[in-house]
C-alpha cells in the first residue's frame, strides 16, 4: 500500500491548466455525495492497468480513475496529487475530470476522470 500525499504546490499549479468549461457527458456530471472522492481523505493509490488508477479514501471507498493517454511513472511515484478541473475543492464525483500529479524525481501531470466507486468486494479483490 502506498500513502497518498497531496502535492500542494503541484496541485495549485494544475488549476492554471484547468479548462473553464463543463464538458463531458451530462449524465455523468454530479452524482450523490456518496459517489464522491474526498481528496483530503485519500490515503492509498495503485495502478490497475495502462490507464486505470485506483484511489482509496479514509472512509473506505475506492474509486476507479481513468487517465486520458498514458500516465507514465505511476509505478515509481512516491506520492500523487489530485485536483479537479473546476478549480479548488476537495471533492471529485463520478464523472468529474481532473489532473493527477505524480511525484518522484520530477513531477508529471496526467488528465484523469473519476469512472466509478468500486463495491467493497471489488476493492478487496484489487492486487496489493
Amino acid at each position: 500500500m502506498r500513502a497518498l500525499v497531496l502535492i500542494t504546490a503541484a496541485a495549485a499549479g494544475l488549476a492554471a491548466c484547468a479548462p473553464t468549461g463543463g464538458g463531458g457527458d451530462p449524465m455523468m456530471s454530479r452524482t450523490s455525495a456518496s459517489q464522491c472522492l474526498d481528496t483530503a481523505l485519500a490515503t492509498d493509490f495503485r495502478q490497475g492497468g495502462d490507464r486505470t488508477i485506483y484511489v482509496t479514501d479514509r472512509r473506505g471507498p475506492t474509486y476507479e480513475l481513468r487517465s486520458f493517454g498514458n500516465c507514465n511513472g505511476l509505478d515509481f511515484a512516491l506520492s500523487i496529487g489530485l485536483r479537479g478541473d473546476m478549480g479548488p475543492g476537495d471533492r471529485l464525483c463520478v464523472g468529474d475530470r481532473g489532473h493527477l500529479a505524480l511525484q518522484d524525481t520530477r513531477t508529471q501531470v496526467c488528465r484523469v476522470q473519476i469512472v466509478r466507486q468500486l463495491t467493497p468486494d471489488e476493492a478487496a479483490r484489487l492486487p496489493r
